[in-house]
């Protein structure tokens, strides 16, 4: 049913309208094809005309509707007032997904710094070792190895990155501050403080690059609308956008929740999955001949 407005008529205004125009009743009210008696009923108060009946007054008194009526002002008060309402329930919504993405945010930096601590702790450990299988993209051809070792035991580093037919990799002491990069069993002696290798950044392999040492600086990032976070029973779930070169793509890391260090990494395409890589972090537990210095490198 459809609810009817109520309104104010103004009838002392209609008489004096209706006067000034030089009309009586009768004849006013032949002009707009009512009865006398309405005329009379109109200004008397004792009842008020419909909206169609106004508009026929207004036009025969060349007036505007608002000299008789407040209706046409509540008609629009009402549509002004829908107005408002749909705009504030839009600010209501986006008020929402912004405390929805804050909290999410908050809680994307408090990850992050968990996974920042939980490399601290490992920062004076003395030994460990970490290995990446990784399964080579047609696309991604910066990378040109199956499999990467880092050895650290000591103070001593070595880090190995084998393909199909090459053997490369690092060999650093960071104790004496002497080091080799090797090709196939060919030495060359490297600067240490040159080094792309610093003494830690074999560590840092073994999570995700995502996580910085500052906490301001994971604070900043976790707003990035581009990564998430999941969590499950063992492990945070990060996802994020890369771009190389011509290259863009997403990429999924699995990051042990208990001491932060990474699991696999997935990397999709627009074609679906460019590349899959699985690790394996070992604390405490070196092999490599327990890399001590091999003597026909002195020599």
């Amino acid at each position: 049913m459809k609810q009817k407005i109520k309104f104010e008529f103004y009838n002392e205004k209609l008489i004096n309208y209706r006067k000034q125009a030089g009309l009586s009743q009768e004849s006013l009210a032949n002009d707009i094809e009512v009865s006398r008696q309405s005329i009379y009923s109109w200004e008397s108060g004792k009842s008020i005309p419909d909206v169609e009946n106004i508009i026929k007054l207004c036009k025969r008194l060349e007036i505007t509707p608002d000299k008789l009526t407040n209706c046409f002002n509540l008609e629009n008060n009402k549509k002004k007032k829908l107005k408002i309402n749909v705009v504030i329930i839009l600010l209501n919504i986006i008020l929402l997904f912004f405390i929805i993405y804050i909290i999410n945010s908050v809680y994307k930096a408090i990850v992050l710094n968990n996974i920042r601590n939980n490399l601290v702790n490992l920062e004076n450990i003395n030994n460990y070792y970490y290995k990446e299988s990784m399964f080579k993209s047609k696309e991604m051809q910066q990378y040109d190895y199956k499999n990467l070792e880092v050895f650290y035991k000591d103070g001593v580093l070595k880090m190995i990155l084998t393909s199909e037919n090459d053997n490369s990799g690092f060999w650093i002491d960071y104790n004496n501050k002497e080091g080799y990069s090797f090709y196939n069993n060919i030495y060359e002696k490297i600067n240490v403080d040159e080094s792309l290798l610093p003494k830690q950044n074999g560590l840092r392999l073994i999570s995700t690059s995502l996580v910085d040492n500052e906490h301001i600086i994971n604070l900043i990032y976790s707003f990035n609308p581009f990564l998430t976070i999941n969590t499950r029973k063992d492990r945070y779930i990060l996802k994020h956008t890369i771009k190389v070169s011509n290259y863009k793509g997403k990429v999924e890391e699995h990051i042990n929740k208990k001491d932060g260090t990474i699991i696999n990494k997935i990397e999709y395409g627009n074609n679906g999955i460019d590349n899959y890589s699985l690790y394996e972090v070992k604390i405490n537990s070196v092999n490599e001949n327990q890399i001590k210095k091999p003597s026909f490198i002195i020599n």
